[in-house]
């Protein structure tokens, strides 16, 4: 399948890309999360968690 190594090298770019960008928007949010309860920050968590996902299955689409 010749699109196939295509298609893997995009979704790695998009993961890594992603990776960076949930990176630095952990260090803005950290400061603010700190003074959280932690029942908010797993919320965030989970949140981030199921918005990369979506993030990547639109990637591989």
């Amino acid at each position: 399948m010749p699109g196939a190594s295509k298609g893997v090298n995009r979704a790695e770019i998009g993961i890594m890309g992603a990776q960076a960008g949930l990176v630095r928007a952990l260090g803005r949010i950290r400061p603010v999360a700190g003074r959280l309860s932690g029942v908010v920050r797993s919320f965030f968590g989970i949140a981030i968690g199921a918005l990369s996902m979506a993030l990547l299955r639109f990637i591989l689409s």
